[in-house]
């Protein structure tokens, strides 16, 4: 019994140690909010803070220190976004920089989003400001059900990174559009019976296993395709690759059909730099990219999207890039967009390359210890909590 009773005390105090962070508590004693997560909060005991979850569905009300109906609660639009291992992992300063661009809150805090809801995050006030939804519905009259003004506001939500600012919040939109117009568009290289599973990468086969009842072919406004890309998806949006590893159609028929093609504008794939990073003005051209006529605008998002097969003297798809071009002055014309002078085509451009700006070694690598690495793997640093999940699949 006294062993038991030992055992019992070991694991008691080992959950305390997990569930603690460092939060500092303001007071010797009480309940406070998690500075970073709506759906959680810290209670504080002789100035010792444990972690504590809200119930389902339920955010944590600072004011009358319980968890709350969302309605009730003032909460998303003031958190910071944050990367709770920052301290913990060994990350570069250019890991460090990229971050501030593609971190990214929970997925509930799109679940309370409503058009005009004052409670909205910041970046959906914003856009709510300057897209309609009568501009949206003009925009797109012909879009799929899942395709509404809800769904897009709900897909935003989740990053702030997307504008976060009026400035370039117009310029963000267009070039969101224009791509997601011609990815939507076209009929894609779909085969419908087809797995669509990389089981020759080593890393994508241990991490992001496909489920043998499911297809991973292209949903969503870029038609995310392949199992270590609805992995990878599913990991950032959820903190767990199985959700959309084992339930693929939720690409398709809720608001990840706008968030998938969000992620994918926002997250970067050196040497090519992120759409976003473009769009802002963060992303700036060395010598390398500049003698490869790789200059700001469309022109070299469509260049991160498709490459050589849409730009260069000789892509396989010649009319891709005149599409986007067209939707991306449309779009611009209906949000009051200046794009005079803007790059907008590609057709002079070579590839990006690792001689680029935009080539940071962003991926822990299991079999070089985690160390951070150039190549791909499953393991992006840009995403909360893989360097711990590198380290355990060793």
């Amino acid at each position: 019994c006294k062993v038991m009773h030992l055992l019992f005390r070991t694991i008691l105090v080992l959950n305390l140690l997990a569930s603690a962070v460092s939060f500092e508590c303001g007071h010797r004693f009480g309940l406070f909010r998690n500075p970073y997560d709506c759906t959680s909060f810290y209670q504080c005991d002789e100035w010792w803070a444990i972690k504590k979850n809200c119930s389902s569905g339920t955010w944590f009300d600072e004011e009358g220190h319980i968890c709350n109906w969302p309605e009730y609660v003032k909460c998303w639009e003031e958190l910071e976004c944050m990367y709770y291992d920052q301290e913990a992992a060994p990350i570069s300063e250019d890991v460090r920089s990229q971050r501030q661009s593609t971190c990214m809150f929970n997925h509930v805090v799109a679940e309370s989003v409503e058009p005009g809801r004052k409670k909205n995050p910041l970046n959906v006030k914003i856009v709510e400001e300057i897209l309609t939804e009568e501009i949206f519905i003009k925009a797109f009259p012909n879009a799929n059900a899942p395709y509404t003004y809800t769904n897009f506001l709900k897909a935003l939500a989740p990053f702030p990174s997307v504008c976060k600012t009026e400035i370039h919040c117009k310029q963000e939109l267009a070039t969101m559009f224009a791509h997601f117009q011609q990815e939507t568009k076209i009929e894609m290289e779909n085969c419908f019976v087809c797995a669509y599973c990389k089981t020759w990468l080593h890393w994508s086969v241990n991490t992001y296993r496909c489920n043998p009842t499911k297809r991973y072919y292209g949903r969503g406004s870029v038609k995310l395709q392949w199992n270590d890309n609805y992995g990878a998806f599913s990991q950032a949006m959820y903190g767990d690759p199985r959700v959309l590893l084992d339930n693929p159609d939720l690409v398709a028929t809720t608001w990840l059909n706008f968030a998938s093609g969000i992620w994918f504008f926002v997250a970067p794939q050196p040497p090519k730099p992120s759409m976003l990073d473009i769009v802002s003005g963060s992303w700036q051209p060395n010598e390398a990219e500049i003698a490869a006529n790789i200059l700001p605008g469309l022109g070299a998002t469509t260049m991160v999207i498709n490459g050589a097969k849409e730009c260069g003297p000789n892509p396989s798809n010649p009319t891709a890039s005149l599409n986007r071009q067209r939707y991306y002055t449309s779009f611009a014309g209906a949000l009051g967009l200046d794009i005079s002078g803007e790059k907008l085509d590609c057709k002079d451009m070579l590839p990006f390359s690792t001689a680029g700006s935009a080539n940071p070694a962003i991926y822990w690598d299991p079999d070089y210890n985690c160390r951070l690495v150039n190549w791909q793997t499953a393991f992006s640093a840009l995403v909360d909590g893989n360097y711990q999940r590198c380290l355990d699949s060793k």
